[in-house]
């Protein structure tokens, strides 16, 4: 059964759906079950990248979606419902340039609002 969070972030997808197939120039794909790449052309990261209404997304579909929205030169970001797994994450921080270890401490800092958690 469906609690409010499922119902949220179920809603959160179909509105960002919705924006994307209304406007033109914006887009969005489904990259596997739950996983969404979208688009909406407009410089702000959360506005552009990957979603999720699931707590355990597929990895390679986020990885999917990922490949679809980096090369576009667009902020981007790859929003997680709830902690997102260590694969998750070495996904995320690949796809955003930076190396997937967290004890790397020698590249920039992470970017959180790439790596944002919803």
């Amino acid at each position: 059964m469906a609690n409010e969070a499922d119902r949220a972030a179920r809603g959160l997808i179909a509105a960002l759906r919705v924006l994307t197939s209304t406007v033109p120039g914006m887009f969005e794909q489904q990259a596997g079950p739950g996983v969404f790449a979208v688009v909406s052309g407009i410089p702000i990261p959360t506005l552009n990248g990957v979603v999720t209404d699931l707590t355990d997304p597929d990895v390679a579909a986020i990885d999917r979606a990922a490949a679809v929205v980096a090369p576009l030169g667009l902020p981007w970001s790859i929003q997680f419902r709830g902690e997102p797994s260590p694969a998750a994450e070495r996904v995320a921080a690949s796809a955003h340039g930076r190396d997937p270890d967290p004890s790397d401490l020698t590249g920039p800092a992470p970017d959180r609002a790439a790596l944002r958690r919803g």
